[in-house]
């Protein structure tokens, strides 16, 4: 098994270039309560648009197009892992530009062509972003999918005017080699009055996250027993005498462990003054009492802009979130 594990360790994932039709297409309609989202707006990606392929290591890479499916779809293909997410990506113009504020909706199908995770699933980093310097961008975050095809969707607003020659729907390929496909992708803009808090969200969910998996028995059991423990309160007035019938109200002041998430600095930096920002910080108070920076205590972010942790390192002590120092040397 060890010899086996190890041949299909060193053998890469290609594709011929050739255009080519997937076996088994994704529903052909989104569900109602997607596309009347995307109804509401005008659609900023052509469903003739062409994908191509860029960023300094796009050699290590193949993009096809995907015929049989909801267009644009292609297949992104990645033979060798890059130094950075955005070395490899598939970029699709969009045909209108944005203005800032403008509230975007988008959508897409995504499926795991191959991979090489126990879980069989594929990534890929979505943003709709300016092609260019400074690289503004909005509706960024990761993508996983499995062999299923998964429809995925988010909302957000343009960070900045935009035109149209600069501006497309993009999705990382940087990642340990893998392939994945992309079918029906729609970016509609709303306008700046639409509300994107009354647009759909996607709920996360994993395997074993029902109420009753069978994992959570086992997992209650280790927590009785390693983060509980009895306590004895003796109770007296002020001569020292006990109290009888007292009524006790126990309040948490501080958690005995850290709870808490990496979290993206530099968006945060970016988007300080913003109603997005406030919010972004509101939360980390409410939910964790511990945190770590994702990038900007590595040494090559920190000599790019040092301000960026200074300044979010003083607002988390005056929050009072304990920081983990990731990556420190």
């Amino acid at each position: 098994m060890l010899r086996a594990l190890a041949a299909l360790a060193a053998t890469s994932i290609v594709i011929s270039a050739h255009s080519a039709t997937a076996s088994v297409a994704p529903p052909s309609q989104m569900p109602a309560y997607v596309t009347d989202a995307l109804d509401r707006g005008n659609d900023l990606i052509a469903s003739s648009a062409v994908a191509t392929l860029g960023g300094e290591a796009r050699e290590d890479a193949a993009l096809e197009p995907l015929t049989g499916l909801p267009q644009p779809a292609f297949r992104v293909t990645t033979n060798n892992q890059p130094a950075h997410h955005y070395s490899i990506e598939a970029r699709v113009p969009a045909s209108a530009g944005v203005k800032k504020g403008d509230v975007l909706f988008a959508a897409w199908w995504m499926r795991a062509h191959a991979s090489r995770v126990e879980s069989g699933e594929a990534v890929t980093l979505f943003r709709v972003q300016r092609t260019q310097p400074p690289w503004e961008r909005t509706l960024y975050g990761d993508s996983l999918a499995g062999p299923e095809w998964k429809l995925i969707y988010r909302a957000g607003r343009a960070p900045a005017d935009i035109p149209a020659g600069e501006l497309a729907a993009v999705f990382s390929a940087g990642y340990p080699r893998q392939a994945f496909d992309v079918a029906g992708l729609r970016v509609s803009n709303l306008g700046p009055d639409a509300d994107p808090d009354t647009l759909p969200t996607m709920t996360i969910s994993y395997p074993g996250a029902e109420p009753d998996a069978a994992w959570r028995a086992a997992a209650e059991a280790r927590i009785d027993r390693l983060r509980r423990a009895d306590l004895t309160l003796e109770l007296v007035d002020a001569d020292g005498q006990p109290l009888r019938d007292a009524q006790v109200e126990v309040e948490l002041v501080r958690h005995g462990f850290w709870f808490g998430s990496a979290f993206a600095a530099d968006w945060l930096y970016d988007n300080w003054d913003t109603s997005d920002g406030a919010r972004y910080r509101d939360k980390m108070i409410e939910l964790f009492n511990g945190v770590a920076m994702a990038n900007q205590l590595k040494w090559a972010r920190w000599e790019q802009n040092p301000d960026i942790a200074m300044t979010t390192l003083r607002w988390l002590k005056g929050a009072g979130l304990k920081t983990h120092g990731h990556v420190l040397v």
